[in-house]
């Protein structure tokens, strides 16, 4: 399912997601490397002007179960130190300790007058009329996916009454309603 991932890859996902093929699921290291070998030699690479592929090895040469020295670890923790944060290095989930350690050690941190001024700068910013004037041109001819597409059941699955347009069938708004009287205890008329 790596297709998916957007972080990682040189190759952009393309757009129309039909145009990814799931050919295989559930297989073993070994089956992987091989199928992607017969893929790679069937469809030809791109790079020595064989096929389309973009790969730019024959593959079937994976790296899980490597075992890195702790030299090598040493190395690369030493070359991380001070790299700022992308969104590629916060691909892992975090643990809830690792989250309370960070949140207490920024609780109470003293912010610099200069910052407080940025941020309270920052919280009124609008786009200006020039820009909003470029969206809205842009935005021109624009039709969206779900323009004149009527859906017939609500979101709970009820089937929708004629002449009513919202998302929600005449059967959920009366439990709303009811659900919303009871909890501001509102006498019903």
């Amino acid at each position: 399912m790596r297709a998916f991932k957007k972080s990682g890859h040189r190759i952009r996902i393309p757009k129309d997601r039909a145009r990814i093929a799931i050919v295989a699921e559930n297989l073993s290291e070994v089956d992987a490397f091989q199928l992607e070998m017969l893929l790679i030699y069937l469809h030809g690479r791109i790079d020595n002007g064989t096929g389309i592929l973009r790969n730019l090895t024959d593959g079937g040469e994976g790296t899980s179960g490597t075992i890195v020295s702790s030299e090598t670890r040493e190395k690369l923790r030493i070359s991380h130190v001070g790299v700022p944060w992308t969104p590629a290095r916060a691909a892992y989930k975090q643990s809830a300790e690792t989250i309370a350690k960070r949140s207490r050690s920024l609780t109470g941190r003293p912010v610099s007058e200069e910052t407080r001024r940025k941020l309270s700068a920052q919280a009124g910013w609008k786009h200006s009329i020039e820009s909003r004037l470029k969206m809205s041109r842009a935005k021109i001819g624009y039709v969206p996916w779900n323009k004149g597409k009527r859906k017939e059941i609500c979101l709970l699955g009820h089937t929708k009454v004629e002449g009513n347009h919202g998302m929600i069938c005449n059967v959920c708004a009366a439990n709303r309603k009811r659900k919303w009287r009871s909890k501001h205890k509102v006498e019903s008329k």
